[in-house]
């Protein structure tokens, strides 16, 4: 991650070309099969459980896993601000929240080893975080959402995605 100073003209320059870049991956997204554009049983998850505000710039990660992207999102949904944020903002990390393989696997119908994954993949880009919380075997996971609304970009090279926090 770099700053750089730049004038008003480089400025909106560079949101053209971020606004094409989002345009082309939500089309390069759209037209996976596994989505909920072409897929049922995804269609029916994302209406019915899935946070529907999120940020453009999601589409754009590279998601090896097809149900990250879903994954996320329903945590997201699920997700409790801390009490000590301020209401009237987007919440930056949730509390603890219980993840259920199993519970998930029957509300999609995808198997258990590919939520695995999609939770897996999620925690290696940091979009969320597990808590050192030790449960025992075969118990929900405990774990905490960053909020997208403070996503500033996603580096391919490190499979990272980076934020900013304003306090």
């Amino acid at each position: 991650m770099k700053t750089i100073i730049m004038t008003d003209q480089q400025s909106k320059l560079y949101e053209t070309i971020t606004i094409k870049e989002i345009i082309r991956s939500y089309q390069k997204f759209a037209m996976k099969k596994l989505s909920h554009y072409r897929n049922s049983e995804l269609r029916s998850f994302f209406k019915n459980y899935c946070d529907h505000n999120f940020r453009q710039l999601l589409y754009g990660i590279n998601f090896s896993c097809h149900f990250s992207f879903y994954l996320y999102l329903h945590l997201k949904k699920k997700a409790l601000p801390f009490e000590i944020e301020s209401p009237s903002k987007p919440f930056t990390i949730s509390q603890p929240v219980d993840l259920n393989l199993t519970q998930i696997s029957r509300l999609t119908g995808i198997s258990r080893n590919t939520i695995k994954k999609a939770f897996k993949e999620l925690c290696r880009k940091k979009l969320i975080l597990e808590t050192g919380y030790i449960t025992k075997r075969n118990k929900p996971k405990k774990v905490m959402i960053v909020n997208d609304y403070y996503f500033v970009g996603y580096e391919k090279s490190d499979e990272k995605v980076y934020y900013r926090f304003d306090f």
